[in-house]
């Protein structure tokens, strides 16, 4: 097969992969202008005159209409020359015998049986043995050399796609470091976040290329411009899957298959059936962060198996985080946007996110160039990592990918300021205090904010979470009226200590209380064990008297501290500058 080298000193866009030559008369490319995969209890599996994958039953391979569709147009030629149609007087039609072409097809399944277990590879930039792959749909660069989809290698199947985009040369570092920059206008709670997402954003475009595969939840205010970035994300990003609205069975499907980069906005959920749907959506991911990914098999109407193969990168975002799992500490990364400042720097604009967009398919040449050094940088800051933080080789897998996804991507040198680079992602490094808390308490806090006030509300029952976001809200009348709901259900929101006024607003629970109760009611936390958990959240206080806090007895409480509470807004993006 043709084929045309990709180099590094490549000055200009590849050319297209060459056409297939014609075949001559009596034999075609590897027997056939198509390719037999095999057969398995009367089904045939064939990669098409496209390259695609297709698959017909006996009967079906015996019909003209699904032989046509199969071979193609210059296929069919092929097939006239091969196994000519003869009229009763012995005389060629200018057509083939379908009993010809039927008997070929099985002669060339023979007795290979179809592996259905085979992985098949779509979209994006994989890992094949030593190589790296890159499918752009109707081209595939298999370790720098072009070459047709439509084959069988490493134990997968490489099929067509629809076309990605035009290939261009490599982004040159300095555009990957201005697409950096960029990143930092958003007003982020810590310095290196900035840092820490565009290492994010490379790792989904190194796609299955890379060994861990990183995901992220940006927990973002009101007037943050999460979505902002999140089309920044996307638009940078020509392999990206960017939805607002998801469920498990729907990343599964649509990220078969792919190896590319999930966005998904909008990650809130109201009702603990919502929080559940979004916490099978984490279980899901987190099996697509090492090796192979997620390899899923389903059950389908007909009674056969069907399977999912699932590699990405995923980046979440909403108001509220969820429930996180001790096992997502190490996979998924949390991220904190804030309202941005009136003198701040304002985000990109709508004419620079559609230039990133033009420029995409330079930045992913940039990843498939680089892509074979990534081992040797990663092993650098993993063994740093793990010096830092020898108790969590998994973070060092978590972080140790993003920074050295972060640098090849920049520089073409290996690193050397590692030091400075692990000042870019210490806050994100747990603390004792922090993987303590990732079990119960914050499972505790999770269920508080997630469940339903017995007071109606516009036909519906509020949740706490959002009750507390109106508790904060600039408007009187909503917040005094959330500020009464909360009480009437053991909960306060506001300063501690209550008579500094101008203190950050905590939520203050109650030991004990009948509207908690049921709240918690066959859970681990009834019997008012809900007071035990959040008391050991990273932050909260436990006053050593009771507190009075509103007209009545004093009692004991809980405070749980202004960082694990949303944040105030209006629960839109507010993307304005």
């Amino acid at each position: 097969m043709t084929v045309v080298q990709l180099r590094k000193d490549f000055d200009g866009p590849p050319p297209p992969p060459p056409e297939p030559p014609e075949p001559p008369a009596d034999e075609g490319p590897a027997g056939g202008p198509i390719t037999v995969l095999g057969q398995r209890n009367g089904t045939f599996y064939f990669f098409d005159y496209m390259g695609q994958f297709r698959e017909l039953t006996a009967h079906q391979i015996g019909i003209k209409q699904h032989i046509n569709a199969l071979f193609g147009d210059r296929g069919i030629q092929w097939l006239v020359d091969q196994f000519p149609a003869f009229d009763k007087h012995g005389d060629p039609t200018g057509s083939y015998s379908v009993d010809g072409a039927n008997r070929w097809i099985i002669r060339e399944a023979g007795s290979m049986v179809f592996d259905g277990s085979m992985p098949s590879r779509g979209l994006g930039l994989w890992r094949a043995g030593e190589a790296v792959v890159a499918h752009l749909g109707d081209r595939i660069c298999w370790d720098g050399e072009w070459r047709h989809p439509g084959f069988q290698a490493e134990g997968a199947l490489w099929p067509a796609r629809p076309p990605l985009f035009e290939v261009q040369p490599p982004a040159p570092p300095g555009d990957l470091a201005e697409l950096e920059a960029m990143m930092r206008r958003w007003n982020w709670a810590h310095d290196g976040s900035a840092e820490v997402m565009f290492g994010l954003w490379c790792a989904g475009v190194l796609g299955a290329s890379i060994p861990w595969r990183p995901h992220a939840f940006i927990v973002g205010e009101a007037y943050s411009g999460k979505s902002t970035l999140f089309g920044l994300l996307a638009a940078a990003n020509p392999t990206a899957l960017l939805v607002n609205s998801y469920t498990e069975a729907g990343i599964r499907q649509s990220l078969s298959q792919r190896a590319s980069a999930a966005l998904m906005d909008e990650a809130d959920a109201d009702e603990q059936a919502e929080a559940e749907k979004l916490q099978r959506v984490i279980g899901f991911l987190r099996l697509t962060s090492g090796g192979q990914g997620a390899q899923v098999l389903r059950g389908s109407p007909d009674g056969s198996a069907q399977r999912f193969d699932v590699v990405c990168s995923a980046i979440m975002g909403g108001i509220l985080p969820p429930n996180f799992k001790p096992q997502d500490a190490s996979r998924i990364t949390r991220l904190d946007l804030r309202r941005k400042a009136a003198d701040s720097k304002g985000l990109p604009s709508e004419v620079q996110i559609r230039d990133l967009r033009s420029r995409a398919p330079a930045f992913l040449s940039r990843a498939l160039l680089v892509a074979p050094r990534f081992m040797e940088v990663f092993r650098v800051y993993h063994a740093a990592l793990i010096e830092l933080d020898g108790n969590a080789p998994r973070m060092a897998d978590q972080l140790g990918t993003i920074l050295a996804a972060r640098h090849i991507m920049l520089s073409d040198r290996p690193p050397e300021a590692v030091g400075d680079d692990l000042d870019l992602v210490r806050w994100a490094i747990p603390s004792a205090e922090d993987r303590e808390s990732e079990g119960g308490p914050r499972q505790c806090l999770h269920h508080l904010l997630h469940a339903q006030l017995d007071q109606q509300k516009g036909g519906e029952r509020p949740v706490v979470w959002r009750t507390v976001l109106d508790a904060i809200a600039a408007d009187a009348g909503i917040r005094d009226e959330a500020k009464r709901s909360l009480l009437n259900h053991g909960m306060r929101v506001g300063p501690y200590p209550l008579k500094d006024q101008a203190g950050a607003p905590v939520l203050y629970v109650m030991n004990q209380h009948q509207q908690l109760a049921r709240m918690f009611a066959g859970t681990r936390w009834a019997g008012e064990k809900w007071r035990e958990d959040l008391a050991r959240l990273p932050g909260a206080v436990v006053p050593p008297n009771p507190i009075k806090l509103s007209t009545g007895n004093k009692i004991r409480v809980v405070v749980i501290p202004r960082a694990l509470l949303p944040y105030p807004g209006d629960g839109g993006d507010g993307d304005q500058d």
